[in-house]
C-alpha cells in the first residue's frame, strides 16, 4: 500500500533542508587520546523523487573540525520522510580536523514510526566501513541515534 501511495500522491518529489546546533561529546583513540564537548553546528538537504533520494549534510564541530556526508537513500516503508517510514542509506563521511582526514564509505538504517498523530519514536544506526586516514591511522566505527 505505500508503494501505491507513493507512486499515485499528488507529487512524487519531495525537498527538505535542516539546520540545527547540538553539544557533542567528542572522544579519539589512536595516536592522540583525548576527549572533550564542542558544540556542532550542521546544514544539510534532501532530495526524494518515488523510493529513491540523496541527502547531504555538513557540520562544524569548532576549534578546525568539520565533516560532509552525501548518500543515497531507498524508502524501503512510508511515502514521506514526515511521516512512518523505513529507509535503508548507503553514503560517504569526510572528516577534517586535527592536521588529519580521513573518508569513510557507510551503510545506515533509520525508523521513524507514529504511535499517534503527534508522537512517535525515531532511531537511527550507521555503521562506518574501515578507511585510513592521511595520518595512516585505520578508522571504523558506529553511530547510533534514538
Amino acid at each position: 500500500m505505500d508503494y501505491w501511495l507513493s507512486f499515485n500522491s499528488p507529487s512524487p518529489y519531495e525537498l527538505y533542508l535542516i539546520g540545527g546546533h547540538a553539544d557533542n561529546k567528542i572522544k579519539f583513540e589512536g595516536l592522540s587520546n583525548y576527549e572533550e564537548n564542542r558544540d556542532r553546528i550542521n546544514y544539510g538537504f534532501g532530495a526524494f523523487a518515488h523510493i529513491v533520494g540523496i541527502e547531504g549534510e555538513f557540520a562544524d564541530r569548532g576549534k578546525g573540525f568539520t565533516d560532509w556526508t552525501a548518500q543515497l537513500t531507498l524508502k524501503l516503508l512510508g511515502h514521506s520522510i514526515q511521516g512512518t517510514h523505513l529507509n535503508l542509506h548507503y553514503g560517504v563521511k569526510n572528516f577534517r580536523g586535527g592536521g588529519d582526514k580521513v573518508s569513510n564509505q557507510y551503510a545506515a538504517a533509520s525508523l521513524s514510526l507514529y504511535l499517534l498523530k503527534f508522537f512517535g519514536i525515531k532511531g537511527h544506526y550507521r555503521q562506518y566501513f574501515e578507511a585510513e586516514s592521511d595520518s595512516q591511522s585505520k578508522v571504523k566505527g558506529d553511530r547510533v541515534e534514538g
